[in-house]
């Protein structure tokens, strides 16, 4: 539900929340270029930013069609899914 909430957060937050949350002391947080290049490289994640979160997206029934969906690909090897932004396709030709 914090997804919906707020759909990003700062690295310095992040790096704040795992001293809180005792996932790492300290001492040992990684650095903001350490995590963005884990993100990035061992996540295959890319920056996109989110301006506006549109009001459908948090009624009831797509929650729960968001929950089900999610726990439907939680299985799923991450780096074997393929996601396409339908503003971007490009129709090629059938040669």
């Amino acid at each position: 539900m914090e997804k919906l909430m707020k759909p990003s957060i700062y690295l310095t937050k992040l790096c704040d929340n795992f001293v809180l949350d005792g996932v790492v002391n300290i001492e040992h947080v990684l650095s903001r270029a350490a995590i963005s290049r884990c993100i990035r490289s061992d996540l295959l994640m890319s920056y996109k930013k989110l301006s506006v979160m549109p009001l459908e997206s948090t009624t009831a029934n797509n929650v729960a069609l968001t929950d089900a969906y999610l726990e439907e690909v939680s299985d799923l090897n991450p780096a074997a899914l393929h996601f396409f932004d339908e503003s971007s396709v490009k129709k090629m030709s059938g040669n």
